[in-house]
């Protein structure tokens, strides 16, 4: 089965780029949320949330896929992918970005990676896990099929 491609990079580059645009949006000149921070993440979750649900269906119509193959292990690869690409994205980008923000601003702490992973990177399961559901449900589907299901 042939899962990787050019199309599940691009897919895994929107992942992270549509919610970055987004939450700029949501930011002044300054550098100052214009919404309450409790609104932003929830925001930030649903559109990081429903990005990836799309892409990972669009990665997963793409896949040149037998009919006795099962999805899962190539699911769960697709998610680790789009984690891998959302983490380095946010080191090269968005890590500096929110230095840069930080030093125009009186007692700002610079984003370090630990503070980075406990406020965003965490929240990049959630993708593996749709991944990982959409591959499952679909082996399950066969299953049900051919009677193997326990």
């Amino acid at each position: 089965m042939k899962w990787f491609s050019v199309g599940l990079v691009w897919r895994a580059v929107l992942t992270w780029a549509v919610p970055f645009l987004v939450s700029c949006a949501l930011f002044d000149p300054e550098g100052n949320l214009v919404i309450d921070v409790r609104v932003f993440k929830a925001i930030m979750v649903a559109i990081f949330s429903v990005t990836g649900a799309f892409c990972v269906r669009g990665a997963i119509k793409t896949m040149e896929v037998s009919s006795v193959e099962r999805l899962s292990p190539y699911t769960n690869r697709i998610g680790a992918f789009f984690i891998g690409v959302n983490c380095i994205m946010d080191v090269v980008f968005f890590i500096p970005f929110a230095n840069a923000q930080q030093r125009n601003k009186a007692n700002a702490e610079p984003m370090t990676v630990g503070s980075w992973f406990a406020q965003i990177g965490v929240g990049y399961i959630a993708i593996f896990m749709q991944a990982w559901l959409a591959g499952n449900v679909a082996d399950w589907a066969v299953d049900m099929q051919t009677e193997k299901v326990e």
